[in-house]
């Protein structure tokens, strides 16, 4: 039998927490009166099987590095079961996060890293994340595309076995099913903040455009975890009354570059973030490129939000 203390060691936490668990009803153990206070013991092999649980059970913020996806949609892989959240409720309460169960974690990631083509790629083939800026306004529903390159409906290629949506390639039109599918309500689970790297995913802009924007907008963030953050509604906000060159350049075939001359061209003036109109410009202006824009098909876009 394990003491507290040396239970709390064994598992990695602080004795206090793993009161709290305890006392919650998480884990099992034994109550024994003392001459001061009462002297509490667990079994060895249930405090061992905890203390590997914890240890190997990774939290929802480790996946998004890995797999090259913001946070939101890792949380949309979970709700809609291509990962699977852990049940155990005393690593839920020790690790404080979303946590997924290895063995799912390791089942998607056999599968995911035997669908992708390794011979050479079509001419014109782009990143999965960046095929995906043609859909903006709103948080993008991953879910629905990450099962389709797993269920090989979207032939991906790739140089390494190893899923990750910032390297793997698709031909940008295969993604074109998908600029109606709603992203996944996964409000039962997800956080109601979102952090600044995924923002600018959700806003198809650049990180050094995050800084601008953040400036212009007074937005504030604030830290959470490791992470600054801005409430995940106020983001979503933005996404509404925004488009960006990417996007346009996206839903065009273009490349952004060739989007904002062809705006530029047809007299859509670049103004400030979410400045739908001013005295002295078009009441027909909106940002473009970080920046807001209409042309009739930019103007359908927007007003379809």
């Amino acid at each position: 039998m394990y003491l507290q203390n040396q239970a709390a060691r064994k598992i990695g936490i602080a004795s206090t927490k793993l009161r709290d668990v305890r006392e919650a009803g998480f884990i099992e153990h034994i109550a024994l009166p003392g001459r001061t206070r009462m002297r509490v013991q667990y079994s060895i092999g249930v405090i061992d099987r905890l203390a590997e649980l914890v240890r190997s059970t990774p939290v929802l913020t480790h996946f998004p590095g890995k797999f090259g996806l913001p946070t939101y949609a890792i949380e949309q892989l979970v709700f809609d079961g291509l990962l699977e959240r852990e049940t155990d409720p005393a690593v839920n309460a020790i690790r404080k996060d979303i946590c997924v169960r290895p063995d799912s974690v390791h089942a998607f990631v056999d599968c995911m890293n035997n669908i992708a083509r390794i011979d050479e790629a079509p001419a014109g083939a782009v990143p999965v994340r960046v095929a995906a800026r043609r859909i903006g306004g709103r948080l993008k529903p991953w879910s629905h595309i990450v099962r389709a390159l797993k269920q090989g409906d979207i032939p991906t290629w790739s140089a390494t076995a190893c899923f990750q949506a910032r390297t793997w390639l698709v031909r940008p039109e295969d993604l074109t099913a998908f600029d109606d599918v709603l992203a996944t309500d996964t409000a039962n689970i997800a956080k109601d903040w979102i952090n600044l790297d995924d923002l600018g995913e959700l806003l198809n802009i650049t990180p050094k455009m995050i800084a601008k924007l953040s400036s212009d907008l007074r937005l504030e963030p604030v830290e959470r975890g490791r992470a600054d953050c801005i409430p995940l509604q106020m983001a979503l906000q933005v996404a509404r009354q925004m488009s960006t060159t990417a996007e346009v350049g996206a839903q065009l075939s273009i490349h952004s570059k060739s989007a904002e001359h062809m705006l530029r061209h047809l007299k859509v003036t670049p103004v400030s973030w979410l400045v739908p109109a001013r005295p002295n410009r078009s009441r027909s202006s909106a940002p473009i490129g970080g920046i807001k824009s209409c042309s009739q098909t930019i103007s359908m876009t927007i007003m379809q939000r």
